[in-house]
């Protein structure tokens, strides 16, 4: 199978989305998939370097979008030229990518999942315009995903939440706790 992940930041980042999206894609790598990262040219942490365009990162292809805007709600509509050809597309994160590749699915006609890693309500910055944003936006634009997959109890239930309404039945929300690496085996 070849699967596209789609995540604002990746390896050289570092942080837990950066390890859960190289970890998935290690071992789907080891489980005989063809895998690629569809990721940011630069890291949040260092906005004046820009990256290479691709690379290989133990055995993964990464390709590597330029972006405009804000680290909140990085603009990268380049990432359609990379998920071209792929069977699955894995949408890391409820952020710009979520949003545009919902809005362009006519177009890509790829099967999209997602896994929100929290959706975006880490902060109270611009807490209640979150709040609407994910009642009404996100609520609309998660119909296009086959498949919610949550890594943590509270994501299952607030995303279960948006999905019962206008939920076609051949979609899901599932729920997979996850550590941050797979070297230490499963959370229990």
């Amino acid at each position: 199978m070849r699967i596209a992940h789609v995540t604002r930041q990746f390896t050289p980042g570092v942080g837990g989305l950066e390890n859960v999206v190289h970890n998935l894609a290690k071992a789907q790598r080891d489980a005989g998939h063809q895998v690629k990262v569809v990721t940011l040219n630069r890291l949040f942490s260092n906005l004046a370097a820009i990256l290479p365009e691709r690379d290989d990162i133990d055995g993964i292809e990464v390709v590597r979008v330029p972006f405009r805007g804000l680290r909140r709600y990085p603009i990268a509509p380049k990432v359609l030229h990379h998920i071209k050809g792929a069977d699955v597309v894995h949408v890391h994160a409820i952020d710009f990518f979520f949003d545009f590749l919902a809005l362009t699915s006519l177009i890509h006609r790829r099967p999209l999942v997602v896994t929100p890693h929290g959706g975006f309500f880490h902060t109270r910055f611009a807490a209640r315009l979150k709040t609407i944003y994910f009642h009404t936006v996100t609520r609309a634009l998660i119909k296009t995903y086959r498949a919610v997959i949550n890594v943590s109890r509270h994501d299952h239930e607030l995303f279960q939440r948006i999905r019962e309404r206008g939920t076609v039945f051949s979609r899901m929300v599932a729920m997979v706790l996850s550590g941050m690496s797979l070297a230490f085996g499963p959370v229990t």
